[in-house]
């Protein structure tokens, strides 16, 4: 029994769906193609992913401001913000969340200081402004010295 307006398979007598010699095949027959984009998909689903993880929440721990006794040469008020930053990567454990202080003239610019003392914590620190610079003292009594030239000036 024949199809009309189809060939048959000669052996079996079915129905012969696959592109005949003159014919293009279309794309969705092509199996490398098919391939091709299931790759490419997945390749971008990684990236996505990838960027999604390591987006920054940061959330505001604790504020230091300059006090006006101590002056800097840019003539501007400076603070210290300490921001606990978490990413959706260290909400489900993949990474790690970390502190960072930032000194400047605003909350949203400055110099950061990545803080990774481990065994301490990061919320008990105290910022002594200083005429050369901030001086940052842990509860544990470390300290870290950042030079006035590191958060002046727009830095």
């Amino acid at each position: 029994m024949e199809l009309a307006g189809s060939e048959t398979d000669a052996g079996t007598g079915r129905a012969n769906t696959g592109p005949s010699a003159g014919q293009r095949p279309r794309p969705w027959q092509r199996p490398w193609l098919r391939r091709i984009v299931v790759v490419g998909v997945c390749l971008v689903a990684l990236a996505v992913g990838l960027f999604v993880l390591q987006l920054r929440r940061p959330s505001e721990v604790q504020r230091f401001q300059q006090p006006e006794a101590v002056t800097y040469a840019d003539g501007r008020r400076h603070i210290a913000v300490l921001h606990h930053i978490e990413t959706p990567g260290s909400m489900l454990g993949l990474s790690s969340d970390h502190y960072e202080l930032l000194l400047g003239s605003s909350a949203d610019h400055g110099h950061v200081v990545t803080i990774e003392a481990g065994g301490l914590d990061p919320t008990d620190l105290d910022v002594t402004w200083e005429p050369d610079g901030a001086r940052v003292t842990y509860g544990s009594g470390h300290e870290l010295f950042v030079p006035a030239e590191a958060f002046t000036f727009g830095r």
